[in-house]
């Protein structure tokens, strides 16, 4: 639970991980992450989450997040940075495993599968009216030897993205 904590909470801005991180704000995090995935599952346009579709799924699921400065924009900036990490533009995880489980015969994987790719990123972020857009722009080693958080692949760290909301 602690890496767990610790792999989240760094994807938020540099205030509010200076301040305590309650169970209670952590929980509420999760709460927001669950509410977007549960707004991805929707049909259409339906399931293009905004903060407002976001905020009415988690309800007063988020009110400690939320008293603590914290917005839906944060945990959208979450989710949308650790499907670009998945990707691969990152490790590749995603795609692997749903190649494998198409292979298994998985009706979901499957239908990913047959799904155009895309890397575009960066229209995501300004479709959920995320702000600093160029940190969601598809870097991949293919191009100009940048891992896609735009740091030199042979750096062993990469300098931490804390540009704030």
């Amino acid at each position: 639970m602690r890496y767990r904590l610790v792999a989240t909470a760094e994807h938020l801005p540099t205030h509010l991980r200076e301040r305590r991180i309650s169970k209670g704000f952590y929980e509420d995090y999760a709460n927001l992450v669950r509410a977007i995935g549960n707004v991805l599952r929707r049909p259409g346009a339906a399931g293009i989450p905004t903060a407002t579709s976001v905020q009415d799924v988690v309800g007063g699921g988020a009110s400690h997040f939320f008293a603590q400065g914290g917005r839906v924009e944060h945990a959208m900036d979450y989710v949308l940075r650790c499907a670009i990490y998945e990707s691969p533009s990152g490790d590749g995880t995603w795609d692997e495993l749903q190649e494998d489980s198409a292979g298994g015969g998985n009706t979901d994987s499957v239908g990913y599968a047959e799904l155009p790719k895309c890397l575009e990123f960066i229209r995501v972020a300004e479709r959920l009216s995320l702000q600093n857009l160029d940190r969601y722009r598809s870097r991949t080693a293919y191009a100009g030897g940048d891992d896609m958080w735009g740091g030199d692949l042979d750096d062993e760290e990469d300098e931490e993205l804390d540009e704030d909301f």
